[in-house]
């Protein structure tokens, strides 16, 4: 029935959760951090060197899945400002270190300053920081060079336009979820005015019909014809009350 199928309705979006964007933020993150680890053990850094740059690293991918995961639209992380911040610190000072591992670490930082920043800031901040990032490469002697530079930061921006997008996706799950809810709603509502229209009618029309027969039955001197009249409103009676159960589509214990 419409009124089963609005409560369905009210129901179902529940299922579609935050929670399926979960996996996805989850192995995304999980696989960039293996594929750096695994580039650091084969560059063969030192002990203390290698595993200076393998916290780096973990640090940066573990803030950069802190700022993407599910969030209603508008709600920033918590402490957002400190998190950014240490992101980008760490992202720029192991381009400062010897034989530091490739600038793709940038990356994060730059699709977190899109994430986090609002959208006034975060494109000029992304950009800025992204000239820091070349600038940085530019300046080491045993730099890349310029044709090298720019390769990576190609690669810096796919990455970071990668994770910003996946930000983005578990964004909108959210406001899937709320139009669905709000879809909902609006079909519980419109369900309830056309039950409420349909009890007004048939009440109405039953109950008059009811009133009148029981006027006649008062005026009728006639014992006859009374009882007559308050049969036909007991009959009346009985049709409005299987007319209102029938409304909602289910038996329910309804009184007159």
């Amino acid at each position: 029935s419409p009124a089963q199928s609005a409560d369905v309705a009210d129901t179902s979006p529940r299922v579609m959760t935050p929670r399926l964007a979960w996996p996805i933020v989850i192995a995304t993150h999980v696989e960039y951090l293996a594929v750096g680890t695994a580039f650091l053990l084969r560059e063969g850094l030192p002990g203390l060197r290698g595993a200076l740059y393998a916290t780096a690293l973990a640090a940066v991918v573990a803030l950069q899945a802190y700022h993407s995961l599910p969030r209603p639209p508008g709600v920033r992380p918590r402490c957002a400002p400190w998190t950014l911040g240490a992101q980008i610190v760490l992202a720029l000072g192991v381009l400062a270190l010897p034989d530091g591992p490739y600038p793709q670490l940038a990356a994060f930082a730059v699709a977190s300053t899109l994430i986090v920043l609002p959208a006034r800031t975060g494109p000029p901040a992304a950009v800025a920081l992204t000239a820091v990032t070349a600038g940085a490469m530019l300046a080491r002697t045993d730099g890349p060079g310029v044709h090298g530079t720019a390769v990576l930061l190609l690669d810096v921006v796919v990455i970071a336009l990668v994770f910003y997008g996946l930000a983005l996706l578990t964004g909108l799950v959210h406001q899937v979820r709320e139009a669905r809810e709000a879809l909902a709603s609006l079909a519980v509502a419109r369900e309830r005015r056309r039950i409420a229209r349909d009890v007004h009618d048939l009440l109405g029309h039953g109950l008059s019909a009811i009133a009148l027969k029981g006027e006649l039955a008062a005026r009728d001197p006639d014992a006859l014809r009374a009882a007559g009249h308050l049969a036909d409103a007991a009959r009346l009676a009985r049709r409005a009350l299987a007319d209102l159960r029938a409304i909602p589509g289910q038996a329910v214990t309804l009184t007159l």
